[in-house]
């Protein structure tokens, strides 16, 4: 089942990083009329809950710094145009995170996974379930930054 969701995320994450080619910088910032965040919040947010539910929940340090992460956690919304390093930053670590993960996830380094009950009551015990939420969240943000690519053209 591991495998089954990493491919489904690699899957969308490819789908993604197709935006960065597609998209200008300014158009991946943009907040549409109607819209209360934008594509680089949406994949900002997707890389800072998975750190927090693979690499958090197993004791583990995150690969992104800190302010980076508060900067698209739950709750909050985007604060100005993020810099060209931001965004490629965000594109790197699309490109980089999930194979990171699987290399780390063979070598054992997520045994000592803490389970993490989320917001919505939904307990997570182990990677398998941290990954399969992650699938069902890169959904949803499908959506949701598909919306937006269509309000921007």
């Amino acid at each position: 089942m591991i495998a089954t969701n990493i491919e489904v995320i690699s899957h969308i994450r490819n789908r993604y990083l197709d935006l960065f080619n597609e998209l200008s910088n300014e158009q991946l910032n943009r907040v549409p009329a109607g819209f209360n965040n934008n594509i680089l919040w949406n994949l900002g947010h997707l890389l800072v809950t998975d750190e927090l539910m693979f690499y958090k929940a197993a004791g583990k340090p995150s690969n992104l710094d800190e302010a980076f992460m508060a900067r698209f956690r739950r709750g909050t919304k985007p604060e100005g145009v993020l810099s060209d390093e931001d965004t490629a930053l965000i594109k790197q670590e699309l490109a980089a995170a999930l194979p990171r993960v699987t290399e780390l996830y063979k070598a054992g380094h997520f045994d000592g996974y803490t389970p993490v009950t989320l917001s919505n009551g939904l307990l997570i015990n182990d990677l398998g379930g941290a990954l399969a939420f992650s699938a069902y969240h890169h959904g949803l943000h499908s959506a949701a930054i598909g919306n937006l690519k269509k309000a921007l053209l």
